[in-house]
């Protein structure tokens, strides 16, 4: 019922059917070229050719998004993925035509991720808010995967058919057609969501200084690096390891169904990750993260020595059921941090990341196979990926036991300032000496006196508290000295001691101020800023302009919904 409302049946229905159209093909997609002239030695190369495109366009078509609208960017990935594939059908022992298709196939890629999947997320958190980030990212992971694992079956099927393929290529090209479609017709773009109004240079530095500020997001994000080395070695030489040691001559349709088993786990792997992620709390997704990564470097291994084709089977489902317990994880603490109007730039940065991971396996698995086999690369990525994950644990681990001894004595509390056991004088004092002038403290004496009053819910003043010190402050008011009257209620006052900055507290007091507006009756809170980049993070929407009190000049509008 929740989703009803919250994302709409056409986007839904537009993503399930560009992945069903993808599932057509990947079950086949490395023997298609090989029948079209690429060899065990080439076809790494044509995937690093398309890692290299993918690499020099992720980025570039993120912040394009980001500034010229999701949509569009989206119409443009149609484009390029028609056009490669239906190139595909007349490729006949032409290497050089391969080139052209994993080209416009790479920038297809490249402008479809950041696209649809941040539009959506986007439109979702307005509805519910950033506490059902987990359920967001699972809904679109589950719905990715249904239509991939579905379009897997029916891709091996198909294959039966024509001993080129050519039947996949051909359904695969209509249902890009009926996705451009669909996309122009009837995805909509809410307006204040469509682009973000700042300048490139402005947009770009932001966007680094995010990467480089917080640390778990920071390791997530560059972990997508070894990802893509495991998963682009696995999906370039399983299809030929499961023919080398399987009896069956016509293996096409069983193909089909392996893929299908490991897009099935994927989407199991996903929701029971949702689960961790909702039972754990937000303080716990990182080590979710980290735990399953590492359970994947360790069922890579396994994977890699099996010699039966059941071992084969149950090992190449695992990994991919591994691979949709961290990827929720992953997605939900890029988004966390992701503000809403670079979204489609911060997750074309992740894919960027794995785009190198993908292009760095190509040139490995390139040079290596014929001294390695597929299990000796598989054994070597696995490696790669652990190596990483008790890395990052063992810094976590270091810098908690450097922080301990703080963070335990750092015990902070939000309390209402008629509340304040040190006096409401003492309250008024701090509040007007982070917010006042020299000629109003009767002012805001006035109007903390007056507030919480028992047949008036508002004003309230918080005030934050650390080990019994006030150290930062906030205020629910009706009006912040801007035009707009009609809206209410304000978050207002909204300060914390620069000593204790970059804890997280700002975003603590403006929690408890939602919670209190929502218990009073109140559906959409506001707020009135000159800060760029800081709401927008946690779940705030620009909506509009209205005008200051004292300047006269226009002031950004600010809306959430509760």
């Amino acid at each position: 019922m929740i989703w009803e409302t919250a994302m709409s049946k056409i986007n839904q229905a537009i993503l399930f059917i560009s992945h069903f159209s993808l599932g057509l093909v990947l079950p086949v997609l490395n023997l298609i070229f090989l029948d079209r002239g690429a060899t065990l030695q080439t076809l790494p190369l044509l995937y690093m050719i398309m890692a290299i495109t993918v690499l020099c366009l992720e980025l570039p078509s993120g912040i394009c998004a980001d500034l010229m609208g999701r949509k569009n960017v989206l119409l443009i990935s149609c484009v390029l993925n028609f056009v490669s594939f239906f190139l595909l059908i007349f490729a006949k022992n032409n290497l050089a035509m391969l080139i052209v298709v994993i080209v416009l196939y790479g920038m297809g890629r490249a402008f479809a991720s950041g696209s649809l999947d941040a539009l959506i997320i986007d439109q979702t958190l307005a509805s519910l808010g950033n506490d059902h980030l987990p359920m967001i990212t699972t809904r679109l992971s589950i719905i990715e995967g249904v239509g991939l694992s579905l379009g897997s079956i029916a891709g091996g099927l198909l294959a039966q058919v024509s001993a080129t393929r050519t039947i996949n290529l051909l359904c695969r090209s209509v249902l890009i057609l009926a996705v451009l479609v669909l996309s122009y017709l009837f995805i909509k773009e809410d307006k204040m969501l469509k682009r973000a109004d700042k300048p490139l240079p402005q947009h770009v530095s932001q966007g680094l200084k995010l990467l480089f500020k917080n640390r778990s997001f920071g390791f997530v994000i560059f972990g997508g690096l070894f990802v893509g080395l495991l998963l682009a070695s696995v999906e370039t030489y399983w299809q030929p390891a499961f023919e080398a040691i399987t009896t069956n001559a016509k293996t096409e349709w069983l193909l089909g169904f392996i893929t299908f088993f490991g897009f099935l786990s994927v989407t199991l792997g996903n929701k029971i990750s949702q689960k961790l992620l909702e039972k754990c709390g937000t303080q716990k997704h990182f080590s979710i993260y980290l735990i399953s990564r590492g359970i994947l470097a360790t069922l890579m291994i396994i994977f890699a020595l099996q010699k039966s084709t059941i071992g084969f089977i149950i090992g190449y489902t695992g990994i991919y059921l591994l691979l949709g317990v961290s990827n929720i994880s992953e997605s939900t603490l890029i988004n966390r941090y992701a503000p809403n109007y670079m979204r489609a730039s911060v997750l074309s940065m992740s894919s960027l990341i794995t785009q190198i991971g993908l292009l760095c396996s190509a040139l490995i698995c390139s040079l290596a196979i014929k001294q390695l086999h597929f299990s000796g690369i598989w054994i070597v990525m696995a490696c790669l990926i652990g190596g990483y994950v008790i890395f990052v644990a063992l810094f976590v681990a270091w810098y908690k036991k450097q922080n301990k001894e703080t963070e335990v004595r750092n015990v902070v509390e939000i309390v209402n300032a008629r509340e304040y056991q040190g006096g409401l004088d003492k309250a008024v004092d701090y509040i007007h000496g982070a917010w006042g002038s020299d000629n109003n403290y009767p002012y805001y004496s006035d109007a903390i006196y007056h507030s919480s009053l028992a047949e008036k819910h508002l004003p309230m003043f918080f005030l934050l508290l650390k080990n019994n010190e006030i150290i930062g402050c906030s205020a629910l008011i009706t009006n912040d000295f801007i035009s707009r009257h009609d809206l209410y209620p304000w978050i207002a006052c909204l300060f914390v001691d620069e000593k204790e900055r970059g804890q997280e507290y700002g975003n603590l007091l403006m929690e408890h101020a939602e919670k209190e507006a929502r218990n009073i009756g109140f559906s959409v809170i506001y707020l009135t800023t000159d800060h760029d980049g800081y709401y927008e993070k946690y779940g705030w929407q620009r909506i509009e302009d209205g005008v200051d009190l004292f300047s006269g000049q226009p002031s950004r509008i600010y809306a959430k919904q509760l």
